[in-house]
């Protein structure tokens, strides 16, 4: 099984691309703090490259910004390439299946009120017991 989850703050606004058949890419980074630092104490983060398709990438370029904080899961995929001198590089990559806005940058939303989008919202049975 390969599943990775991780929640993080994005790194800068999200990048959408639109290929040529009309399908949507958005490619993002994702700072996620380690839980312990190293043996000095200092705090250690590390950055990924996440990956979102179609319906989700269009969402994500919508209404993530850099700052908020997101709870991604996917699947670990690595890349290999040449760069400029010939020489092969490898780079990881997460295939987002599943992503939570967790909450935006409290600047943002101190002052502002943001409706929730209908395909962001849960609709909940009021006859449901819990």
């Amino acid at each position: 099984m390969n599943k990775v989850i991780l929640q993080g703050n994005v790194t800068k606004d999200v990048e959408l691309i639109t290929t040529q058949a009309g399908k949507f890419i958005a490619n993002f980074s994702l700072a996620v703090r380690r839980k312990y630092g190293d043996k000095d104490g200092n705090e250690i983060t590390d950055f990924h490259n996440c990956v979102a398709f179609n319906k989700t990438a269009e969402i994500l370029n919508k209404y993530v910004k850099k700052g908020h904080k997101l709870l991604v899961s996917g699947e670990l995929v690595y890349d290999t390439y040449e760069d400029k001198t010939g020489a092969k590089k490898t780079i990881a990559k997460i295939m987002v299946d599943e992503v939570d806005l967790i909450n935006p940058k409290p600047a943002e939303t101190a002052n502002t009120k943001v409706a929730p989008h209908p395909e962001l919202t849960e609709v909940i049975d009021p006859d449901l017991p819990f």
